[in-house]
């Protein structure tokens, strides 16, 4: 969620695409869960939100471009689980990747999250809040 934030910032998206991206931080585990699917199976496959945000960029309506940033926010949370042990299916969905940088949890990450989003606030966030409260 932390990175979403900071991902919002960075971009200087509007109140509405940051709580898109926001609310999205934790759809593909949200999910699996609410469906009963295995944890990072095809609620972490990073094909269906990069087809989703692909096909969104076509069209200037209000709906498609919603569903492109929150398939774009659930494209950030694939991203940080691929930096997991863990992992997320590749291409194919049954085969996981991984970087494996930090565990879910660590202090590794959640000192990353904080990194990220202090270097986002340093270099937009001031822009960006003026152009969240205009």
């Amino acid at each position: 969620m932390v990175i979403n934030l900071s991902c919002a910032i960075l971009t200087g998206a509007s109140l509405f695409e940051t709580v898109l991206l926001i609310v999205s931080a934790n759809f593909p585990d949200r999910i699996e869960w609410s469906l009963q699917i295995e944890h990072r199976k095809m609620g972490h496959w990073w094909v269906i939100y990069a087809l989703g945000s692909l096909l969104c960029t076509c069209s200037e309506n209000v709906v498609w471009k919603a569903l492109c940033v929150f398939s774009l926010g659930c494209l950030i949370h694939i991203l940080c689980d691929f930096l997991t042990p863990y992992g997320i299916p590749g291409v194919d969905p049954e085969k996981r990747h991984s970087i494996q940088l930090y565990t879910t949890g660590s202090i590794t990450e959640n000192l990353l999250a904080i990194i990220v989003l202090i270097t986002s606030v340093i270099l937009n966030g001031k822009r960006w809040l003026i152009q969240i409260i205009a």
